[in-house]
């Protein structure tokens, strides 16, 4: 009976063992595809600016050719271009660093409206005849500017890839939170979504969609905010319909007066 014991428990041990081996290979599989998956969306997204300003550096030899209006054109494109892959890789940077939420914050006053419209610049894709501008007066925003930057490129890059068009920004200050929000008129965030789009990789409903994207970019997000001692949300847009994505720093006293800090409550 001793030996029919020992055999079981054996038996049992090796089972277990042949558990966790095949649990640990199905990790590992899971893991190196979510790496083949990052790899290739990560190529897309920069392998099409690159293309386009890879192009229009081909046409500098016949630069004198071109007609004023023609060259002013594709110095904007790329620009543009070059703005979208700085933003993927600043993107990649964030996301490598093990303690995103600890990045070290160099705190300055920043005006809010000339913020947006840096953000606004950066991101080519939006159609910035169909963007709506709502600043309280006045909205004090004391942060890292490079920071932020990165925030709203990446709501605004969101809003003009998901949506259809239309898209709104409101500025406030509420719970001694200065609030930015970007609303779109896409379909949103569908319920069983809304939690996980925080994680890194993570596209929620654009896992298998036509639409090309990392799936860092908010998660970058979030860990910017929250290294601010903010935070970051989503909800049903009110406005628009659309998505909702929003960003709450703590307000502080400004370190410097600086002139448009307060802002007037506008629409363009």
């Amino acid at each position: 009976t001793g030996a029919v014991i020992v055999g079981g428990i054996v038996t049992t041990m090796l089972l277990v063992l042949v558990r966790q081996v095949a649990l640990i290979a199905e990790q590992r599989r899971k893991i190196e595809l979510e790496q083949h998956g990052v790899i290739a969306t990560v190529s897309h997204e920069l392998r099409t600016p690159l293309t386009t300003v890879v192009g229009f550096l081909d046409l500098l030899d016949d630069w004198d050719h071109y007609s004023d209006e023609e060259k002013v054109e594709m110095v904007r494109l790329m620009r543009g271009q070059s703005h979208v892959m700085a933003r993927v890789v600043g993107d990649l940077v964030s996301v490598a660093r093990e303690e995103i939420e600890q990045l070290d914050i160099t705190r300055s006053s920043i005006g809010v409206r000339e913020l947006l419209n840096s953000a606004t610049q950066l991101v080519p894709e939006l159609d910035t005849a169909s963007l709506g501008l709502a600043i309280s007066d006045p909205t004090p925003l004391t942060a890292d500017r490079e920071r932020m930057l990165q925030i709203l490129t990446n709501y605004l890059s969101n809003a003009a890839k998901y949506g259809s068009g239309r898209v709104h920004v409101s500025a406030f200050v509420e719970s001694a939170q200065t609030v930015i929000e970007v609303h779109d008129d896409g379909p949103g965030v569908p319920d069983i979504f809304r939690l996980v789009i925080w994680e890194r990789f993570e596209r929620g409903p654009q896992r298998q969609g036509a639409i090309p994207g990392s799936g860092i970019g908010l998660s970058v997000a979030r860990g910017i905010a929250r290294s601010h001692g903010g935070e970051t949300h989503y909800r049903r847009s009110e406005i628009l319909g659309g998505a909702c994505f929003s960003v709450r720093i703590p307000v502080l006293y400004p370190l410097i007066d600086q002139p448009g800090d307060s802002e007037s409550a506008a629409t363009a």
